[in-house]
């Protein structure tokens, strides 16, 4: 599992480290899940800009079909944020389902663009927004969505098969691991690192960043 993986090579780092010292299962799970919402979040920030992005997301990424009831519907329970979404409809001449993507607007405009000559929402460029409650989709009329969205993942947690044994040793079977891939190892080493203030000298770990990874892609 990935998360044991990470923590060996925390662990490899701490022996290096001139200040020595023990980390924690305990701690190590706090910071892999800070970690690795950090992960998510700064990808998320390059979601617009690079189509391999995506993929890089993939791992995080979840598609819902829902039913629109009076322009609304709820969130998914595991949603995190928004990537994207299709309105879906049969064409009644082919009778096939065909997709419309929905243009996602912020709650401030939605006043304007329902009021505009020029851009109103219509079915055929329908406008989805969100708020406290959920999502709006205008006009009336869209009925079928797609949601594409960051699904909010388990909290990692890495588990010992005894706690009173030192060091420790792992249980797959009671662990959750990461929901990033092994692509993320270094980068979540490294932030992991940071946070419990290791001090690194690896190069390929201090370099290792989402930043310089969206670069690579």
């Amino acid at each position: 599992m990935l998360i044991n993986e990470v923590y060996q090579l925390c662990l490899q780092l701490l022996a290096k480290n001139s200040g020595g010292g023990y980390f924690p299962p305990s701690e190590f799970s706090r910071y892999a899940l800070l970690a690795q919402r950090k992960t998510i979040d700064e990808l998320y920030q390059y979601l617009d800009y690079n189509q391999k992005v995506i993929t890089l997301l993939s791992d995080v990424t979840k598609e819902s079909r829902i039913v629109v009831s009076n322009k609304r519907f709820s969130r998914p329970s595991d949603y995190y944020k928004f990537h994207s979404a299709n309105s879906i409809a049969r064409n009644n001449q082919t009778d096939e389902w065909e997709e419309t993507d929905i243009e996602y607007i912020g709650k401030s405009e939605l006043g304007s663009r329902l009021r505009s000559k020029i851009i109103p929402p219509t079915t055929t460029y329908p406008v989805i927004t969100e708020d406290e409650s959920g999502f709006r989709v205008d006009p009336e009329g869209v009925g079928l969505v797609d949601l594409i969205y960051i699904l909010n993942p388990e909290d990692p947690n890495w588990v010992a098969l005894d706690p009173n044994v030192v060091p420790p040793v792992f249980d797959p079977s009671s662990s959750t691991d990461f929901v990033l891939s092994d692509k993320f190892t270094n980068i979540l080493v490294n932030y992991i690192s940071q946070m419990f203030g290791l001090e690194v000298n690896d190069q390929l770990i201090i370099q290792a960043t989402v930043q310089n990874l969206v670069k690579t892609v």
